[in-house]
This record gives structure tokens, sequence and C-alpha cells, in this order.
């Protein structure tokens, strides 16, 4: 403290030290920038315009299938394959932000590629679509397809490129494939 003399008087003045108000500044603007940052985040109609898709694709409906076990990083990994979000670093920021990790549902859900991030996240922490199909005892391979196309579970294509080519490693099926319809049975 440093003595001041003033018309005679002795006055004492404090000495507040720069670090310390500086600590003080730089404490009061974080705070501000943390609520205006959640505040700015929280708005679904910025999320909404994060989402930069066209206006022909903004409608369009997306099946998409969150696989058990799935946590949140693989997720937005999904989603931005599929071209329903564009931001994978936000997508986890605002799925930490407002709790729902850990907390997605397994199984297929319907997005539509104008929701905004929170829109999503409370369609995949909702209870996944489901659909019963009773395959007849006897049906062929084929009329096992037609009856998946027909409910909309399968892409015809997709499906039976991946009877075809893919490797399914299990004992029973040993020594079948290369064979027409190799998985008619099973």
């Amino acid at each position: 403290m440093k003595n001041l003399k003033i018309e005679g008087k002795s006055i004492k003045k404090k000495k507040i030290g720069f670090k310390f108000k500086y600590s003080i500044f730089l404490l009061i603007l974080s705070l501000v920038c943390g609520v205006m940052s959640y505040r700015y985040a929280k708005n679904d109609d910025y999320l909404k315009s994060l989402n930069f898709l066209d206006k022909e694709t903004q409608s369009d409906v997306v099946k998409f299938n969150v696989p058990y076990g799935a946590g949140t990083k693989q997720i937005a990994d999904s989603l931005y394959k599929t071209g329903v979000i564009k931001s994978k670093l936000l997508f986890r920021i605002v799925s930490r932000l407002y709790e729902y990790d850990g907390k997605y549902q397994a199984g297929m859900h319907i997005l539509s590629r104008d929701y905004s991030y929170s829109q999503i996240m409370n369609v995949l922490t909702s209870k996944s679509i489901s659909t019963r199909i009773t395959i007849p005892e006897g049906c062929t391979y084929r009329q096992i397809v037609d009856l998946l196309v027909s409910q909309g579970i399968v892409d015809e294509q997709d499906f039976v490129r991946t009877v075809n080519e893919e490797k399914f490693n299990y004992k029973f099926l040993e020594g079948l494939e290369g064979k027409d319809n190799w998985l008619e049975g099973y």
C-alpha cells in the first residue's frame, strides 16, 4: 500500500494487482461466453440451420439403424454418411450437452433429413420401429425376397447381393457356398 498526501492529509491507496483484475475479467468473460454458447446451441433453429442440405433433399425420409451397443461416435459417423447430419463433431457435442450419450436405442428408426440435431436425438432415444413378418413354411428363396421387399424391409438388390456375396461363418453352412440359392432353407 502506498500513502498519498492530498492537501496535507494522508490517504492510503489500495493497490489491486493487475493479475487479479485480469483474472476477474477472464472469469466474467468465460461465464458470459458459456451462457451465450449454451443458449445459442439450445436453439433448434440454429441447429437445424447447420444441416446445409439442398432444399430438394430436405424432405427425404431415411430409415436409420442403430446397431446394438453403438456409441455416440459410431452413430454420428453413420448419420453423417447417410447425409442426415452435416457435422459429426457438433452431433457429439450436442449429445453430450443434452445428456443423450448412452441413451440411444438399438434398432430401426425413421428420420427426416430436415430434422434438427435435438429432434434426431429424440427419435434415436425413443423405442425403435419394428415390423412383424411371418414367412410361411415351404416358401422359396424368391418368395421370401418378394415378401421382404413388398413390406419395405429390404432393398431387393442389396439383399440378393448380401445373400450371394457375403461370407457367413457358420459350421452348418460349410460346403454349401457356390450353389444356386445356397441359403435357401436357412
